[in-house]
């Protein structure tokens, strides 16, 4: 007898499901027969009086129990031979393990003789001092240059610090303009990106503050009007004692308005 293998993968859910509807006496035939093919590895011998044997039956009892699990493919007779399709797929996957773990055994230990060979080379073989390595030259500091032709100032990045967008484009055509023309060390700059960065800066400061703040007329228009607000509200209220009997008249323009003390106000 063959032993191939002292144990093998068992799936205890796959054989009862798929050996349901099977009778006991098939059911205990199969299982001894599975244990036969990994035991011969993947190829039982078709011989009558040792597996009836085995089996505790008579050879024809044998025969037809063989018979109706090759009719319900739960195994298959090639050339006298008695095989199961799991059992083969399962043995073929144990092999290939086998040879792979056994491939690198022997190349652990051929890198190890490598590695033992290289040592006991460079015991025998010292190698030599390094020789000084020549001091390097430190760097070249980093130079100006001119405007690139095709220096494009990053509108985006001025409009998000709070330049306007017109704003923003007037001061990139005035930028490349003004950078052309400087004459010297000062049309020289290391960064060019950096230098529009402070110019758009600067235009902010020249704007009054980013965009969205209010200007300087418009500040003081919203007061004087807040104060005519309040003073017809007194009025409304029956609390014109306070007004001393003349409104200040107002233009509309944000950023011209003037204060009349001259005209009498007309009562609601």
């Amino acid at each position: 007898m063959k032993n191939m293998l002292p144990y093998y993968k068992r799936y205890p859910r796959d054989f009862i499901e798929g050996t349901i509807g099977l009778d006991l006496e098939l059911k205990g035939a199969y299982a001894i027969l599975l244990d036969l093919i990994y035991m011969q590895g993947g190829q039982l011998p078709d011989d009558e009086r040792y597996i009836s044997g085995l089996l505790g039956c008579k050879p024809n009892r044998w025969k037809k129990i063989r018979d109706e699990l090759i009719a319900l493919g739960k195994i298959e007779e090639i050339d006298g031979k008695i095989s199961n399709s799991r059992a083969l797929l399962e043995l073929n996957q144990i092999k290939s393990y086998v040879e792979a773990q056994r491939n690198n055994g022997r190349q652990s230990n051929k890198n190890k003789q490598i590695e033992e060979a290289a040592e006991n080379n460079r015991l025998s073989h010292p190698e030599p001092e390094p020789e000084p390595e020549e001091k390097k030259k430190p760097a070249a500091s980093k130079k100006g240059t001119r405007i690139p032709e095709d220096f494009e100032p990053d509108l985006q990045a001025a409009v998000d610090a709070g330049l306007r967008p017109e704003r923003a484009l007037t001061e990139a055509a005035k930028f490349k303009d003004y950078f052309k023309a400087a004459p010297g060390q000062k049309g020289v700059k290391l960064d060019w990106a950096a230098t529009w960065r402070n110019w758009f800066r600067s235009a902010i400061e020249r704007q009054g503050g980013p965009r969205g703040s209010p200007a300087r007329g418009q500040s003081a228009f919203r007061e004087h009007q807040d104060e005519v607000t309040r003073n017809l509200e007194r009025m409304a209220n029956g609390r014109d004692s306070d007004i001393s009997g003349e409104q200040p008249a107002f233009d509309l323009e944000p950023t011209a308005f003037r204060s009349d003390r001259t005209s009498t106000a007309r009562k609601p």
